[in-house]
């Protein structure tokens, strides 16, 4: 069903070889709703899915915030794809989906391109990207690859780099992966929607075997809050609402959403097996759980849009029991430790994503309480950020010739 979802291309001027397409984009917080938003959950579920997610970016010491995840791909002459690791990753470091440093690989067949059912395999996030993006023909009788990108005027150099630590819980892969589509479908002269590169990227996840979601890619294409819905049918259709916040409102958001990262990692598709084999045997406590979560993401946006920073905290504390409830293993003890001793300092708090380790979110009792935070966790190791919610943009792509590129600042 997933790879029925509708993708559909438009068509935009073709880079000349050379250039390069750069898309760069926030990192996403769950509110409200996650797990909803998985398949086969998003439409076996009697209320489909629903999500509540905020794009973030996490501030630095060199200034502005950086948009944490980026994409490149750079035109070639040559009829083949180059994938090779980002410049600023060392060569024995890894990334999501095997994005990791060392030799870049080339590849001129189409069986080349369709290894990356294994999400650790080296660049198999790239190698489902290109697959994904719509441009190349697949299945049997499919002209062989060379001949396609011969057809589409060349090749393509891809390339994707992540500033956030593997395993933040951020919907780091997924955004990555859309990143790398819309880059590499703007490298061959296409443009996708929204939507469709919501869609793309949950077809991307399932090439992949990682069997993610689409409220992660959601959070990092549209900006700001936004509520994501799915209805209960297949394929899945993803529908996006921008939340428009008040200004009091916004302001609220800014000063009392605050990121701690528990130096803790996991591993989603490890714990979202556990779920959907609790989902299939009938547990009646996962269904009710489902039902509640879609219900608790329409009121978090509700909370949210009132600047009731309480209520919405009341909100995040519900939807960390839910999580909870679903997957038996989302709080090891370190983090409940860390839960403990923030607790005087907020309304709610939860991981973000799927648990078990991450970023841990919360909405303070105080504005711009990060230092006092920042004393209550440090015991634990917990290191807290300032949470940058990225408003007036999601996504943003860029055509240039070939450079270096720096990171991208927003204001």
């Amino acid at each position: 069903a997933v790879m029925a979802a509708q993708v559909s291309l438009h068509q935009a001027p073709l880079p000349p070889p050379g250039w390069c397409v750069t898309a760069c984009a926030p990192a996403r917080v769950d509110l409200s709703g996650g797990w909803s938003d998985t398949p086969p959950l998003c439409w076996e579920a009697q209320g489909g899915g629903a999500v509540l997610n905020v794009a973030v970016a996490l501030g630095t010491s060199g200034g502005g915030p950086e948009l944490p995840l980026s994409a490149r791909a750079r035109r070639l002459a040559e009829t083949a794809v180059l994938l090779v690791p980002w410049e600023g990753l060392a060569a024995n470091s890894s990334g999501p989906a095997g994005e990791g440093g060392g030799e870049g690989v080339l590849l001129t067949q189409m069986s080349q391109l369709e290894a990356c059912s294994d999400p650790a395999a080296p660049f198999a996030l790239l190698r489902a990207a290109i697959l994904s993006c719509g441009v190349l023909k697949l299945g049997r009788g499919a002209p062989p690859l060379q001949a396609q990108l011969l057809a589409l005027g060349g090749g393509v150099e891809v390339r994707c780099h992540s500033a956030l630590p593997h395993g933040s819980g951020l919907g780091t892969s997924s955004i990555l992966g859309a990143c790398a589509i819309a880059a590499a479908a703007g490298a061959f002269g296409v443009s996708l929607d929204g939507r469709s590169l919501a869609h793309a990227t949950l077809q991307l996840e399932q090439r992949l075997s990682s069997r993610g979601g689409w409220q992660d890619q959601v959070g990092g294409i549209y900006p700001g809050l936004k509520l994501a819905t799915c209805s209960p049918r297949a394929p899945p259709s993803v529908e996006v609402r921008l939340l428009e916040l008040s200004e009091p409102a916004r302001v609220a958001l800014d000063a009392h959403l605050v990121l701690a990262f528990t130096g803790k990692t996991r591993l989603a598709r490890g714990l979202l097996e556990g779920v959907l084999r609790r989902w299939h045997g009938g547990s009646e406590e996962v269904v009710a759980a489902l039902d509640e979560l879609v219900v608790g993401a329409h009121a978090m946006a509700a909370a949210l849009e009132a600047a009731d920073i309480a209520r919405a905290g009341a909100c995040l504390d519900r939807y960390w029991q839910l999580k909870r409830l679903l997957c038996l293993d989302a709080e090891p003890p370190a983090v409940s430790r860390m839960l403990a001793r923030a607790r005087p300092y907020v309304h709610g708090a939860a991981l973000a994503g799927a648990g078990g380790g991450g970023f841990l979110c919360m909405l303070t009792r105080a504005p711009n309480a990060h230092a006092e935070l920042a004393a209550a966790l440090a015991p634990e190791g917990a290191h807290v950020f300032t949470a940058c919610v990225v408003h007036g943009q999601g996504m943003v792509l860029t055509h240039e010739p070939f450079r270096e590129t720096a990171a991208r600042v927003f204001s």
